[in-house]
């Protein structure tokens, strides 16, 4: 089940460096866009929650391209695992070194993100933006 937690969604739209990775025009499928009253998935709007008094859970075509630009995108686990695979200064990317890295952050991590409920896409969102960007989560926004 993808994150669609309050926490994850406050790292994300914190996350400038991740947003700018997914620009107009170059969403895919299935990608997920956090918007104040729902949430779009690339090519579909859907509306989670409450709408003029109703409880909904609607598809609709999204028509109108200011949607795009006034929500943020929530990566999935698998997209930030694509993205930390492709550190530039990382001559071997293959998944299992990906993994080992991943494995090696985690396990010298000092920081405060980890409890019972923390999830893969907050560790590897926190991990991409270590590693990429050199910003550890403070709790409320990204720091270097």
């Amino acid at each position: 089940m993808m994150d669609t937690s309050k926490k994850y969604i406050e790292m994300c739209e914190k996350a400038e460096e991740i947003q700018a990775e997914r620009i107009l025009g170059r969403c895919e499928f299935g990608d997920l866009f956090y918007l104040e009253d729902g949430f779009a998935h690339g090519g579909k709007f859907r509306f989670i929650g409450s709408y003029d008094g109703y409880e909904t859970d609607h598809g609709y075509d999204i028509i109108d391209k200011t949607l795009i630009r006034r929500s943020f995108w929530l990566p999935r686990q698998d997209q930030l695992q694509e993205m930390a695979a492709k550190m530039p200064t990382w001559t071997d990317t293959r998944p299992i070194n990906v993994l080992c890295r991943f494995w090696n952050w985690w396990n010298s991590s000092d920081w405060n993100l980890c409890s019972d409920n923390t999830t893969l896409e907050q560790l590897w969102l926190a991990f991409v933006m270590k590693e990429k960007y050199n910003k550890t989560w403070s709790g409320k926004e990204w720091i270097k």
